[in-house]
C-alpha cells in the first residue's frame, strides 16, 4: 500500500455506506444538493474523506486556498478522477479544464497566452 493511500485513509470522514458504491449513491439521491456536504463540513471540517466506487478514497476540500493550490498552483501534482475531468470538460469545454501534460493556448483580445492552467486575475 502506498504512503499516499495511507495518509488519505487516516483523514476522518463519514462511514462508508456501501463497499460497491461508496457515498456516490447517497449523494446522487439526496433530496437537496449540498445537504450531506454541509453536514459533513460541520462534523469533519474543511477536509474530509469520502468513499467512491469500490471504496476508492476521495478527498473533499471546502477551503478556498486549498482548492486554489490544487487546481491552479500545482494542479498537475494531484490526480483527478474521471468524474472531475468530465465535469471540467462540460463546464469549460474539452481540454480546457482537464489537459494533463498539455499546454493550453488561451486567446484574449488577440493576445496568445501560454499557460498550464487558467488564472482569472491574469486576464484583464
Amino acid at each position: 500500500m502506498s504512503l499516499r493511500l495511507l495518509v488519505v485513509r487516516s483523514i476522518r470522514g463519514p462511514p462508508n455506506p456501501s463497499w460497491l458504491l461508496g457515498h456516490q449513491h447517497v449523494l446522487r439521491h439526496a433530496s437537496n444538493v449540498g445537504d450531506y456536504e454541509k453536514k459533513w463540513y460541520r462534523e469533519y471540517g474543511a477536509v474530509y474523506r469520502l468513499a467512491g466506487v469500490f471504496s476508492e478514497p476521495i478527498l473533499s476540500f471546502s477551503d478556498p486556498k486549498a482548492i486554489q493550490y490544487i487546481l491552479h498552483t500545482s494542479g498537475y501534482c494531484f490526480p483527478k478522477s474521471a468524474d472531475s475531468d468530465n465535469l471540467f470538460d462540460v463546464l469549460f469545454g474539452p481540454e480546457i479544464g482537464s489537459a494533463p501534460g498539455k499546454t493550453i493556448l488561451i486567446t484574449t483580445d488577440n493576445t496568445f497566452l501560454q499557460a498550464p492552467s487558467i488564472n482569472i486575475s491574469e486576464e484583464s
